[in-house]
């Protein structure tokens, strides 16, 4: 485990190194115009990730855990979560929200097209 964890230390020491030395050279390498977005991303997921954990909270309190509704509301609680989380990306405009629709426009016309054949 030693060495796992001193390789990872390693890796993120040469990428800080890395970027820190390219964004010296170019302005258009550093990360400051990411800090917005971040704080969005990190706000959404914390949001989603409450209203998993009080789905799960409700889910237990009224259904009670057994292996086959625990595997139940995992699926609905994961569907919950991305849903929440796509609806945030919209409403705090995340940049890529565009790639997630193009994602969804293009599952839904493969499965209306496999369904007209």
């Amino acid at each position: 485990m030693g060495l796992a964890v001193a390789g990872n230390v390693a890796i993120v020491v040469q990428a800080w190194y890395l970027q820190r030395a390219l964004a010296s050279k170019h302005d258009g390498l550093r990360f400051h115009h990411l800090a917005r977005d971040l704080v969005k991303v990190v706000l959404a997921s914390a949001i989603m990730g409450i209203v998993v954990a009080v789905g799960w909270w409700g889910w237990l309190q009224t259904v009670g855990a057994s292996r086959a509704t625990d595997a139940v509301a995992l699926l609905v609680l994961i569907l919950v979560g991305v849903s929440v989380y796509i609806a945030l990306m919209w409403a705090l405009k995340i940049e890529g929200r565009e790639d997630v629709a193009a994602i969804i426009a293009k599952a839904r016309n493969r499965r209306l097209g496999g369904a007209q054949t």
